[in-house]
């Protein structure tokens, strides 16, 4: 299966631990300058299979992501750090 992202250069990405969603690192999102993340719906149950939603951020790039154990917490470098966000 194919699911296409909307972004000139994908990168890393993550599970989270139930295996209902993938975070995947977006760069250049919609052709554009902003990076961030699509997430993918990856829950076979859900209404909304395979469908992309984008996370936007106002920086340079983002280089990796990982998910913490819990499934509540995704830590992401940015070129500048190290990022939590909360999922």
């Amino acid at each position: 299966m194919n699911i296409p992202i909307q972004a000139a250069q994908i990168g890393s990405l993550a599970f989270t631990p139930d295996g209902k969603k993938l975070y995947v690192v977006a760069n250049g999102i919609f052709s554009g300058s902003l990076n961030g993340f699509a997430v993918v719906d990856t829950d076979p149950l859900s209404p909304t299979p395979n469908q992309v939603t984008y996370l936007r951020f106002d920086t340079s790039s983002i280089g990796s992501v990982h998910i913490d154990l819990a499934g509540k917490y995704a830590y992401f470098n940015d070129g500048c750090g190290v990022e939590l966000m909360d999922i």
